[in-house]
């Protein structure tokens, strides 16, 4: 299974199995609730205090699609078979392919968080 970017997918592999990590509306959701903030000022946060236990949850909302009952400690485990260029890599491949550049009417790049 590879991940399709055009989907929003990014392949990792997962206790032997490549899954495709994805940021649904559903994950944001899910994050947002848990969190009480929105998706923008979680990355905000995340690059001014990076905390792994936010690290950590949005990796398991990634994973929702592919392993619905994924744990807080399943997706520990993912991040832990990354090495650390690899955890920060596919960290933001996933938001990049969920939030793609799109031009503004002053052709600025715009993306989420920013």
């Amino acid at each position: 299974m590879m991940g399709n970017p055009a989907r929003g997918e990014v392949a990792v592999d997962f206790r032997g199995k490549s899954i495709n990590l994805k940021l649904t509306t559903n994950a944001v959701c899910t994050l947002e609730a848990v969190h009480d903030k929105s998706l923008s000022q979680l990355l905000i946060d995340l690059r001014s205090d990076p905390r792994i236990t936010i690290i950590r949850a949005v990796y398991r909302a990634m994973m929702l699609n592919a392993v619905p009952d994924a744990s807080l400690e399943d997706a520990g485990d993912l991040i832990d078979g990354l090495d650390p260029d690899q955890q920060m890599e596919v960290f933001t491949r996933a938001v990049e392919v969920a939030f793609p550049k799109t031009d503004d009417a002053d052709g600025e790049a715009d993306r989420a968080g920013k």
